[in-house]
């Protein structure tokens, strides 16, 4: 902020030019500041939650990577070998699956009634449309993969989805599933097309440098930068209207110090007449 270059406001003079210009200089403050400093804080509480977002984003792709593998097809005949190993794969897939949905619907947590009208009611993604997009995308590229591999479908390994979008698995079912037919069990989650490889693509778009949260994000920073801007101008255009209050009332004080001492003056003495 530029520095004032007027002259320093005093308290000598029939005005308190200092307190008058505080005064003055707040209530401008406030008017022209306040404004922005709220929109900076809510974009700035935006881009954390994007942060934190894609740090859910993050270990959710961690978690299903322990189960995709380069070498798939001999993975996936492993698997079909071993119904504990594929039970363990859908139970890990389920868990890594609700942990992010659960992350995402508390990030964009609706204020409760009572505090409908307070901004620190709710999270900063509640009135986003990304989150409830992204868990479209989610649950999409779930029910795209049900029901294409021998015979395997959600239901018929004891899966569904919840009314919050999370899985919900009947461990009965599943494992029922997994000893009756573990190959197809294995290639519904691991094979190209399976759970797992359309849940990491998706994932994958998501986290990538030019995808969707990456882009929201830049555009955020690009506002805040925009906002840091008008504060700096504003600074200065208070720095500018300081030194121009100062200066009319030290013209004013001037003004009123000689009205006064003309009156403190006794009366002028009337020329004599000739």
């Amino acid at each position: 902020m530029a520095t004032s270059s007027g002259s320093s406001p005093g308290t000598n003079g029939p005005l308190d030019v200092s307190n008058l210009v505080s005064q003055l200089i707040e209530v401008e403050s406030k008017s022209r500041l306040a404004p922005l400093a709220r929109k900076a804080e809510a974009l700035n509480a935006l881009i954390s939650a994007y942060g934190a977002l894609r740090l859910a984003l993050g270990a959710c792709q961690m978690a299903l990577q322990e189960w995709d593998s380069p070498w798939l097809d001999t993975y996936q005949t492993a698997l079909g070998n071993d119904a504990g190993s594929v039970t363990r794969v859908a139970s890990g897939f389920v868990h890594a699956f609700n942990t992010l949905i659960k992350t995402m619907a508390e990030l964009s947590r609706p204020a409760p009634s009572a505090l409908r009208d307070k901004a620190d009611g709710q999270d900063p993604l509640a009135s986003d449309a990304m989150v409830p997009t992204l868990i479209a995308q989610l649950r999409d590229s779930v029910l795209a993969a049900a029901g294409g591999h021998a015979n395997c479908s959600l239901a018929t390994v004891g899966i569904c989805f919840g009314r919050d979008d999370t899985l919900a698995v009947d461990a009965t079912r599943l494992n029922a599933a997994a000893d009756d037919n573990p190959q197809g069990l294995a290639a519904f989650f691991c094979a190209q097309d399976g759970l797992v490889p359309r849940a990491l693509s998706l994932l994958s778009r998501l986290l990538h440098e030019n995808g969707l949260l990456a882009g929201k994000t830049r555009a955020l920073q690009i506002s805040l930068k925009s906002v840091s801007d008008q504060q700096a101008a504003t600074q200065e255009r208070l720095a500018c209207l300081r030194d121009s209050y100062i200066s009319q009332f030290n013209r004013l004080n001037i003004t009123l110090e000689k009205m006064q001492a003309s009156q403190d003056q006794p009366g002028q003495q009337r020329r004599p007449l000739p």
